[in-house]
């Protein structure tokens, strides 16, 4: 009998993204308000659990770069920020 692994956090939060994704509204990037979170955009948020502040660069997978603040959108902080505008939170 072989055990399976669980999914790693990685791939779960791909599997997350990709239902939000299916959800989202496509639309040509001069369409978007400006303060909406996308692809390479410096984001400042706070963490409403623990009131910490954190400032990111959200970037795709294999740009990550710790020193830079870079944070890949397949990162959980990534998947929940992308998307969202000044002022918005989730869960």
């Amino acid at each position: 009998m072989t055990a399976t692994r669980p999914p790693a956090p990685r791939a779960a939060v791909a599997a997350w993204l990709a239902e939000e994704l299916d959800r989202a509204a496509v639309v040509a990037p001069e369409a978007l308000p400006p303060r909406v979170v996308t692809m390479h955009a410096r984001v400042t948020y706070r963490d409403d659990v623990t009131d910490q502040v954190g400032c990111i660069t959200l970037v795709y997978p294999g740009e990550e770069d710790a020193e830079a603040h870079a944070v890949s959108v397949l990162s959980p902080i990534g998947a929940a920020l992308v998307g969202l505008s000044e002022g918005q939170s989730i869960r």
